[in-house]
């Protein structure tokens, strides 16, 4: 789950993996705008900081766990 949509500083991301993970934030025309990747303990929660990003709409893309997650974000300022 992603929460703080519409973001402004950061993006909150919430899945019930453990293990390595990859985040990926897709800008309206596909590009790769950030990328994140760790390893969690339990289940994963993790911030990503999107300050620097335009305002606009994005697609975030989770990798955790053999599982694989999108979902639409809008950063607003």
């Amino acid at each position: 789950a992603v929460y703080r949509n519409p973001a402004s500083n950061t993006l909150g991301l919430h899945m019930h993996s453990s293990g390595a993970y990859q985040a990926y934030l897709y800008d309206g025309m596909g590009r790769l705008v950030k990328a994140t990747s760790g390893v969690a303990a339990g289940a994963l929660s993790v911030n990503v900081d999107v300050q620097q990003l335009p305002a606009g709409n994005y697609v975030l893309r989770v990798h955790a766990g053999g599982d694989v997650a999108s979902q639409k974000v809008v950063i607003a300022r």
